[in-house]
């Protein structure tokens, strides 16, 4: 039997050490590490789920090529010759451009390490599209330009002394070590304050549920920044070290008190003002923002509103507050020297996301494919992910990939 210790990383945090052990080729356990810090020991259902998805009868594993309405079992030769002259011919007949990489999330590690971005390199075209747009990159690329760099999870039960949990349910998702040590905190004494429009079992242990209407959380968060600045609640000694622009952000939010914002998100006002308050007076603090808010409009300036507080209250790459994520010393793999010569399809309506994503919103894809714009997206490669079923205006989703 052989037995490997490595971090899962089925739900993009990349926290949990598991231990996987594998016999004649195949694996027979998965479990948590138990001595690991994070986790201790503990798995989520996705990674219980780690064997069967692996030994699943419907699981591919061998080509298929299309022959009318059925398809055809074909030799691994004969699959990647026949790819690989149709991407050939495409690029001499269309330009490299013209083809698109869709990366699910099924293949997080594999991303994450560069490998896709080689291939794009290699090939020449710069349209690598996700599901990560409505997923977790707008607080990715939120962070690099509020900042300058992303954050990881950092949570400290031990220490911290008040957990802001906005659009987020972590006793029923998100990683899955942040109920247990919420709930640690809790038993210590830390303040909880909940933000959410519904009435959910982490909101039952909070000492404030503001309960506002769905999609007004930008309202909230210049509500809170209202009264952080404006009653000098903000930490002094770093704002002055390390912000910029924070005379701007004082006078900007003067018009946006609890009572403007009451009107908005449906939150009395006073407990606005006490939840702000407890938040910036209360120290550690740790906020964290769940996936509700990414699938609102205008996510990314609403995440900044809110990624905002946390930096001038000095909660901010602080131990039991959020610590910023140091750039890791791996080998690059992804051949950078051999940019495309092309801007990507989506990099024009969102330079900002193109540019720290380093990936396409879906829309964009769409629009290249269905309308041309700029240029025509004419083949596609997708792996480890379905967005006709992951992303929004399924039929206009279908349509594309008809054509």
């Amino acid at each position: 039997m052989t037995l490997v210790h490595t971090v899962c990383g089925m739900c993009g945090a990349d926290v949990c050490g598991i231990e996987v052990a594998a016999e004649d080729g195949s694996v027979t356990t998965l479990r948590g590490t138990r001595g690991y810090p994070v986790n201790l020991g503990r798995t989520c259902p996705q990674a219980h789920a780690g064997i069967e998805l692996a030994n699943d009868p419907e699981r591919l594993s061998v080509p298929l090529r299309r022959v009318g309405d059925g398809w055809q079992r074909i030799s691994w030769d004969d699959a990647l010759d026949e790819i690989a002259d149709r991407f050939s011919t495409l690029a001499r007949e269309h330009g490299p451009q013209a083809l698109a990489v869709y990366q699910g999330r099924a293949l997080l590690q594999f991303m994450s390490a560069g490998w896709p971005q080689r291939f794009l390199n290699a090939y020449g075209t710069p349209n690598l599209a996700r599901n990560d747009h409505m997923c977790s990159f707008p607080t990715v690329v939120a962070e690099r330009i509020t900042y300058g760099s992303t954050t990881v999870y950092g949570f400290d039960p031990e220490r911290v002394q008040c957990v802001v949990l906005w659009g987020s349910d972590p006793a029923v998702s998100h990683i899955p070590v942040l109920w247990r040590d919420v709930q640690a905190a809790r038993r210590r004494g830390c303040k909880i304050i909940v933000i959410d429009p519904m009435r959910t079992r982490t909101a039952e242990i909070a000492d404030f549920h503001l309960a506002l209407r769905p999609g007004t959380d930008a309202a909230l968060a210049l509500a809170f920044l209202h009264v952080i600045v404006g009653e000098g609640l903000y930490d002094q000694e770093f704002v002055a070290n390390w912000t910029v622009g924070f005379d701007t952000l004082a006078k900007r939010v003067v018009a946006y008190s609890p009572e403007w914002a009451e009107e908005v998100t449906g939150v009395p006002a006073d407990q606005t003002r006490a939840a702000a308050r407890m938040y910036a007076a209360t120290h550690p603090a740790y906020l964290d923002t769940g996936n509700a808010i990414e699938h609102h409009d205008n996510a990314g300036h609403t995440l900044r509103s809110v990624l905002i507080l946390r930096a001038i209250t000095g909660n901010l790459d602080v131990a039991g507050g959020h610590v910023l994520s140091p750039r890791k010393p791996f080998a690059d793999v992804s051949l950078s020297t051999r940019k495309p010569a092309f801007a990507a399809v989506g990099a024009e309506r969102y330079p900002l996301f193109v540019r720290h994503a380093h990936c396409v919103p879906g829309d964009s894809f769409l629009d290249s494919v269905l309308d041309g714009k700029p240029y025509p997206i004419r083949q596609m490669l997708l792996a480890g992910g379905n967005p006709m079923l992951t992303w929004p205006n399924t039929s206009r989703v279908e349509a594309a990939l008809r054509r």
